[in-house]
């Protein structure tokens, strides 16, 4: 008899998981999404505070849904979005490799790589990846930056992370270091206290790329659930919300 309820109570677990795959495909979005990010300020952390923390947050509250945070070291992260154990993932760029497992929503925003100095400008160069193979190049370690370099012939020192290597920028280590804009302005404005107005940029960006959720295949209901969040993300740009997020993180130096 306990055999017989077990089996049932199996089967009808089987059922009301696959109507609610049903029901979400069908046009019933679930109450929450499980989704993680991890640190990399100002644009996200573990804390639950950054730019996009906040686009993404206030997609969600346009479609109705929450957003169960879930934090992981990033490649561990990217693992279970792929698995299908957590929606999606953020801020991520596309590329082959990812397309190739994942889904990706519309721009969340766009983010500039941008080549710091430190002091006066001395006549720095460039206009293409082959002029930095003359200065003392520097970048963090992991950026997407390090592949493009070793196949254009530019040697490069990676620190373990941004602050190490504006360091070495001040210092005179390396002439120049590679790094998103905002985080760079973020960690001079954290670090370097009255020194920070002697670091710059120069006036071309290494890239300008477009922020995105990376999405899930197989979670439960994920295309409607992309297309929903991207409804909503247009929404909230046609307003002042996003300009807003970005004016109360964007440091001044």
């Amino acid at each position: 008899m306990m055999k017989n309820i077990l089996f049932f109570l199996a089967i009808l677990s089987i059922i009301l998981t696959a109507q609610r795959i049903v029901f979400a495909d069908e046009g019933t979005l679930p109450e929450t999404v499980r989704i993680t990010t991890s640190d990399w300020p100002p644009f996200s952390s573990t804390t639950g505070k950054g730019i996009y923390i906040d686009i993404v947050n206030a997609a969600f509250a346009e479609m109705g849904v929450t957003p169960e945070y879930v934090y992981y070291p990033w490649k561990r992260g990217e693992k279970y979005v792929a698995d299908g154990k957590i929606w999606c993932i953020f801020p991520y760029t596309i590329n082959v490799e990812r397309s190739a497992l994942c889904l990706f929503s519309d721009p969340l925003n766009e983010s500039s790589t941008d080549i710091f100095y430190y002091g006066d400008d001395k006549g720095y160069v460039f206009n293409e990846i082959a002029d930095l193979k003359q200065y003392r190049m520097g970048g963090t370690a992991g950026y997407y930056f390090a592949e493009i370099f070793a196949k254009e012939g530019v040697d490069a020192f990676y620190t373990p992370d941004e602050t190490s290597g504006l360091k070495m920028l001040q210092k005179g280590r390396i002439d120049l270091f590679v790094l998103n804009r905002m985080v760079g302005w973020y960690f001079i404005n954290a670090n370097f206290g009255k020194e920070k107005d002697k670091f710059h940029i120069l006036d071309k960006p290494l890239s300008v790329n477009p922020q995105r959720l990376m999405v899930s295949r197989t979670y439960p209901g994920t295309r409607l659930l992309l297309e929903r969040f991207n409804a909503a993300l247009a929404k909230i740009k046609a307003g002042d919300e996003i300009k807003l997020i970005l004016k109360k993180h964007t440091p001044l130096h």
